[in-house]
Formats: structure tokens, C-alpha cells, sequence
């Protein structure tokens, strides 16, 4: 009896102890626990023996029991509550139809069956998709959601077909159906959706499936974490493990993983480019650069960006300096000073040079001389006015006498006029009458010879002030003098305006033929036909004559015959470096004969025009130079028309201009003079 109540009192202790934790105990348990202590209470307890060390016997108490509380609250059933088991078509919301892997809510499942283009999209890889999708799972995850919009399934993932056969032999897509302990009875999806804690990788997956055999030896072990080597920093952020290895680490040893591990991406790579994964984010691409190779720039380069910035010989030699001394893994083409040179000096070869006798414009200051070693009184533009007199002149500065050293006659300016003439002396009167009275005084006359010097320039030039009008001595012509006010050297007055011959260098293009055919090689024209525009014009200092090469234009077609194609202006500045210029623009104009410092004039033009044969291309001249090389007058005049005899300002009937007309009129002004 003894025993039977210390079995049935342990019992009652577990079942205590089993209320106390679980919160929806039944109240029907609590009455029965309830009244079994009543009844306890109610009978003497026996006191347990216990064996001592000696032998005797002593009473042994026993634990008291625990108090169970019961509250309304918390128990609310007459049963204990059992967790209720999933059903299939809840097992079918957790596992994804593509990975057949149970899903969470921080993936982000998705229901195919709402989606008619990942429907179709599912359908591409199980062709009877559509027959047997009540088998299948309802959700695709996320991950699986995201490959199969980028096309990364080549195939079927899973085996469909065997997955639905499990399915059908199955008791779970029974309704009604909730579990059973036998495995052959519940389907693969249910089987994955229950499996806890650790959960499994369903048999149907295609990767999953090895190949029959042996294993094989060369199956890749798992290699080692930095938690691995470190494991004190289980509790750090992985960055921090990363941090804290290389601080344990010695810097020569960090240094050498480093470049190992630099040295192994470096041969494996075939672009030039090394990638590393950081901790967060996306790889860090790196390309390395071997110092050793260094890149050349070529001379043409050099020589194309002299043009575009229309920089000097010696700014380039500069540039280039500056870019070998700045960057140490870039080099200059070895010698770029004379390839320049030679670049200069590529068209030397088509051209020639030759000592001419041109016309030019001088805008002298008549009122400038200079004493000769001879003693001679010369102006500044090469008038020997008194180049036969042998002249006495007075200091500078100090009024005086010309004076004729071989006449003794004076340089007199002539009462009441400008004229300069050759006098006698005036000599001062001793006594006076009355008729002297009222006459000039002596001083006038004598003033009127009286001559004061200039203060000479670097050069020897130096003017003469008539000491009684103030006026300065001044060559008319070279056998007349004059005096005349200060002359403003802006004037451009027709007689300080004075035409003389000079030596210039003039160049010309030689061999014109050969220069065409090398431009048209250059340019690559395929057209034999080329249109050659020939013009003459003065701009800055020089005094030119410019070619333009170009191939024809096409003509225009009728409407309804052809396509319409671009322009080949458009078609130019879309093809390579050395054809972005139009080849009737400025950058495409070529000088085919310069001169400098020459006006137009027709002793020029003819000049420049004669080592040409203009009849062979089109010359098309400005107005200006059109009129000078025919021979006409300025187009101010009354006939300012180069093609007919229109008269300026009146609608008449008009003559047409030709080359007999114009030879008339040349002969008639001549003869007229």
C-alpha cells in the first residue's frame, strides 16, 4: 500500500507541475487535482524510514506539494488544446513552386496564380502547367521570381511531373485530409512544409539529383572563414573580424597575402581589370597599369593638336615637355623637333620664289631732309632738289641764310605767295625817306629769307621753318618747293600719297598641277572632274591668291527621280579627324602665290596672274579686283559695272563689256594723254 501511494503521489507531482507551466489547463483537471487533495488531507501520512549510517531507521518527511492556483482567466477549456496540424492547401501558401523551399514574409512571396505573365512564364517550362497547376504550390518567392524575369531558368527546375504524381498517390490533396504518421500517405509538399526544425531539400529538385557512381576525390572542400582562424570574434560585425585580422597580422605578412592575391587576379584577368568584393555593396573593379610599357605619343598626334589650336613650332615643343615631365608612364615619339621641320617643309616641293619689282604705296612726309656727306640739301622721298647747289646752312636752331655758296643768292619765300624761289640778299637800309616810311620795314624782308632748323631725328631727318609765316619747307614736286603747314601724317591727300617700285620676295606655286593631284590623293576624291575655284584678294599684310578643291556639286534631281540623301557637308563632319573642315572654308583654302606688303594694283596683279594660266580654272575675284585687273576705274565711278556699260544711278539699256570694248578704251586714254 505503501508503495501504491508514493506511485500515485508522484504522479500527481508531475501532473502539478505540468498545470503550473501550460496556461490553457482545463477545468476539468483542476477539480480532479482539487478533490484527490481533499482526500489527502483527510488521511493520516505515513512517515517514510530512511536508513542511517549506522544502521537505524529515522523518519523522512516528504516534499510538500505545490499549490495550484486556478484562474478563470487563463483556463478556458474543459481540454488541454492541441496545435492544429496545416492542412495541403495551407502547406501549398509556404512552399515556393520553383524552388520548393518553405517561404517567409521577408521574401516577399508572390501568387503566380494572380499573374497571367508568370503564369505564361511557367507554362514555357513545364508544358502542362495548365493541367496539373491544382497539384502544385500557389506562391514563387522572390529570388526565384527575380531569375525568372531575367530568363536564367534554361529549363524546368523542378520535376514537375513526378512532383504531381506524389501529389495525386497522396491522401493530402483529399479534403478533409490533415496528416498521418505514415510517410507513404503525405505528399512531397506537405513533407517540405512540416519538416522542423531543420528543414529538407525536396527529392524533385534537378540540381539536387548527383550522378550515379562513386563520389568523387576531388570534391572541393569547405574552405575556411575568418571566424575560422579568429573564433574570439564570433560576436563582431564581419567588417570588424576583417579589421581585427589584419591588425594581428604583421605588416610584411599583410603586404605579401596582398600582392599575391593581386598577382593571381592579374593573370587570371584578360581585360586589364581586377575585381574585389567588399563587405557591403558591389565590387570594387581595379586596373593595374604596368610601368614598364609606357604609351607613345606619335608625332602626328602632336601635329593634330597644333593645328587645332593653330599653336607655334616652339608652344608645341613645350606642350610636349610639359607631358613627359608630368606623367611617368608616357613617352614622346623621338625627334618631334624635326618632324616638325619636316611637316613644314611637306609642300617645299610644289612651290618656288623669285625677287619681283612690285608697286606700293609710301605715305612720305614731304617736309623731312637731310644734309648729304657732299653737302647737299636731299628731302626724304629722293627728290635732288638742290643736289647742284653747294649750300651754306645756318646752326640749328638759330634763324639764318640758305645761301648758295656758288651764286650767293638766298632761299626767299615770294611776297604774297607760298612759292620758294632763288633771291639775292636783302640788304638793310641806312637812311630813310619818305616813301620808306610807308614801305615794308627791312625786317620783313630779311624774315622772309630767315630759316630755322630742326633738331634732327635718329636717323638724320630734321625740318625747316620759314621764320616770317611760320610755315615749313615742303617738296611739291622734284624741281619745286614749297612752304606749307605742318603736315598731319593721316592725310591721305593725293600728293602725299606717292607710288614707287620696290623689291619683294614673291612665292607661287610651281608645279599647280601636281600640288591638284596631291590635295585630291589626300583628300581620297574619286571624282576625275574636279571643281577648282581660283581667287585674288589683299587681307592684312599680305597680298594673295587662294585655290579651293573640291569634288562637283551633284546636280539636283527632278522630284519623283532618286532618294533623298544627306548633304555632303553633313556627310564630311562625321567622317575622320582630317576631313571635319569644309574644303571650300577657310581651313580648306590653299595659297598658291602671296606677296607681302603690296596693294592692289594692276602692275601687281600682272605680276601675280603671269606665272598662271587662269583660262585652264574658274577666277572668281571680288569687285574691287575684278575692276583692277580689267583695267577700270574704282566701282565710285560712273560705269561701275565690271560686265556692261550701266551708268550709275539711271535704268537704261545696257552694253555688254568685252575685251575689244575694254582694249578701245585703254587706247583712247592713252591718246588722250
Amino acid at each position: 500500500m505503501f508503495d501504491s501511494e508514493k506511485s500515485s503521489n508522484d504522479s500527481n507531482l508531475k501532473k502539478s507541475d505540468n498545470v503550473a507551466d501550460l496556461i490553457d489547463i482545463s477545468q476539468h483537471v483542476n477539480e480532479s487535482v482539487d478533490s484527490h487533495r481533499q482526500s489527502r488531507l483527510q488521511k493520516p501520512r505515513p512517515r517514510a524510514l530512511a536508513s542511517t549510517s549506522k544502521g537505524s531507521l529515522r523518519d523522512v518527511t516528504p516534499p510538500p506539494q505545490p499549490r495550484i492556483i486556478s484562474d478563470p482567466h487563463l483556463v478556458n477549456s474543459d481540454k488541454v488544446a492541441k496545435k492544429q496540424k496545416r492542412s495541403h492547401e495551407e502547406n501549398c501558401q509556404l512552399i515556393c513552386v520553383c524552388c520548393l523551399e518553405k517561404t517567409r514574409n521577408q521574401n516577399r512571396p508572390r501568387k503566380w496564380k494572380n499573374d497571367d505573365s508568370l503564369s505564361a512564364s511557367l507554362a514555357a517550362l513545364y508544358p502542362n502547367f495548365h493541367q496539373d497547376k491544382v497539384f502544385l504550390p500557389d506562391i514563387i518567392c522572390q529570388c526565384c521570381y527575380d531569375k525568372l524575369q531575367k530568363g536564367k531558368f534554361k529549363s524546368a527546375p523542378v520535376q514537375y511531373t513526378d512532383l504531381v504524381q506524389s501529389v495525386k498517390l497522396s491522401k493530402c490533396f483529399d479534403s478533409g485530409f490533415i496528416g498521418s504518421k505514415n510517410n507513404d500517405s503525405v505528399c512531397e509538399i506537405c513533407k517540405v512544409a512540416t519538416a522542423n526544425p531543420r528543414p529538407i531539400k525536396s527529392q524533385f529538385l534537378r540540381h539536387q539529383k548527383g550522378k550515379k557512381g562513386k563520389p568523387s576525390s576531388n570534391v572541393a572542400k569547405p574552405q575556411k572563414r575568418i571566424l575560422d582562424l579568429f573564433p574570439q570574434t564570433k560576436h563582431l560585425p564581419k567588417k570588424d573580424r576583417l579589421e581585427h585580422a589584419i591588425d594581428n597580422l604583421s605588416p610584411g605578412t599583410t603586404d605579401q597575402f596582398s600582392l599575391l592575391l593581386f598577382e593571381r587576379k592579374e593573370k587570371q584577368s584578360e581585360t586589364g581589370k581586377v575585381s574585389y568584393k567588399r563587405v557591403h555593396g558591389p565590387e570594387r573593379k581595379l586596373s593595374f597599369v604596368d610601368n614598364s610599357v609606357k604609351a607613345i605619343v606619335s608625332h602626328s598626334t602632336l601635329i593634330n593638336i597644333k593645328c587645332e589650336i593653330q599653336g607655334s613650332g616652339n608652344k608645341m615643343l613645350r606642350i610636349a615637355k610639359i607631358l613627359k615631365d608630368s606623367c611617368d608612364n608616357l613617352k614622346i615619339e623621338a625627334n618631334f623637333k624635326q618632324s616638325q621641320i619636316d611637316h613644314n617643309k611637306a609642300l617645299a616641293d610644289f612651290f618656288d620664289h623669285e625677287i619681283v619689282d612690285m608697286e606700293i604705296y609710301e605715305w612720305q612726309d614731304f617736309q623731312q631732309w637731310k644734309v648729304s656727306d657732299d653737302n647737299y640739301l636731299i628731302d626724304k622721298i629722293g627728290h635732288w632738289v638742290f643736289l647742284d647747289k653747294a649750300l651754306l646752312l645756318p646752326d640749328v636752331g638759330v634763324p639764318g641764310f640758305v645761301e648758295d655758296a656758288t651764286s650767293g643768292q638766298v632761299l626767299t619765300v615770294k611776297h604774297g605767295t607760298s612759292e620758294v624761289i632763288w633771291s639775292a640778299k636783302i640788304r638793310p637800309r641806312t637812311t630813310l625817306t619818305r616813301a620808306s616810311r610807308n614801305a615794308p620795314s627791312d625786317s620783313d624782308h630779311t624774315d622772309s629769307q630767315k630759316w630755322i632748323f630742326g633738331q634732327a631725328d635718329s636717323n638724320g631727318w630734321f625740318r625747316i621753318k620759314n621764320v616770317k609765316t611760320g610755315q615749313f619747307l615742303t617738296t611739291i614736286d622734284p624741281e619745286t618747293v614749297a612752304v606749307e603747314n605742318l603736315a598731319d601724317q593721316k592725310d591721305h591727300d593725293g600728293k602725299k600719297r606717292h607710288k614707287v617700285k620696290v623689291k619683294k620676295t614673291y612665292a607661287w606655286c610651281s608645279e599647280l598641277d601636281a600640288f591638284i593631284c596631291f590635295i585630291a590623293q589626300e583628300r581620297e576624291y574619286t571624282d576625275e572632274n574636279l571643281k577648282i575655284e581660283i581667287g585674288l584678294d589683299a587681307g592684312g599684310d599680305l597680298l594673295k591668291l587662294m585655290m579651293t578643291v573640291d569634288e562637283p556639286d551633284q546636280p539636283p534631281s527632278e522630284i519623283g527621280e532618286g532618294e533623298f540623301t544627306a548633304s555632303p557637308i553633313k556627310k564630311r563632319k562625321i567622317a575622320k579627324y582630317k576631313n571635319k573642315y569644309k574644303p571650300r572654308g577657310v581651313k580648306g583654302t590653299f595659297l598658291i602665290g602671296v606677296v607681302r606688303n603690296c596693294p592692289e594694283t594692276y602692275e601687281n596683279f600682272k605680276v601675280i596672274l603671269g606665272k598662271f594660266n587662269l583660262h585652264l580654272f574658274s577666277f572668281v575675284p571680288d569687285f574691287k579686283a575684278k575692276r583692277i585687273a580689267l583695267g577700270l576705274q574704282p566701282c565710285s565711278s560712273t560705269y561701275s559695272c565690271s560686265f556692261c556699260l550701266w551708268v550709275s544711278g539711271f535704268e537704261t539699256g545696257h552694253e555688254l563689256r568685252t575685251f575689244e570694248s575694254l582694249t578701245a578704251i585703254q587706247r583712247a586714254v592713252e591718246f588722250a594723254n
